[in-house]
């Protein structure tokens, strides 16, 4: 535990790991059966749907915000940027606020001080 508290970047590391989860959540969510709309069933799968969507979203948000100081740091933004840009322009909402620009940004920023 005093290896984890001593990383630099262990929260961002953090919000990677449940990103990966969330990523997970919403792919198994692709191969559930498909229950009629409206049904208690189907409400609990959107329900799940939106909580892994959210919870990505947050993860994007928050790991703009926070500075990677390790390689590790760096390699966790990294494939936040790699699995999230891709949605988001298949989406049409990226824009120079978006939050994945705003994670490539950063991203990059890190890259540079790192360097």
């Amino acid at each position: 535990a005093a290896a984890v508290e001593s990383n630099p970047d262990a929260e961002l590391i953090a919000i990677h790991r449940t990103f990966r989860a969330a990523v997970r959540q919403e792919a198994a969510f692709e191969e559930a059966p498909s229950y009629p709309f409206g049904s208690p069933e189907n409400e609990a799968q959107e329900k799940w749907l939106a909580d892994a969507l959210l919870t990505q979203n947050r993860a994007v948000k928050v790991s703009a915000a926070l500075p990677a100081r390790t390689v590790a740091g760096i390699r966790a933004k990294a494939d936040l940027v790699a699995d999230a840009l891709p949605k988001g322009l298949e989406s049409f909402e990226i824009d120079k606020n978006s939050p994945e620009i705003k994670l490539v940004m950063s991203l990059v920023n890190d890259i540079l001080e790192a360097v």
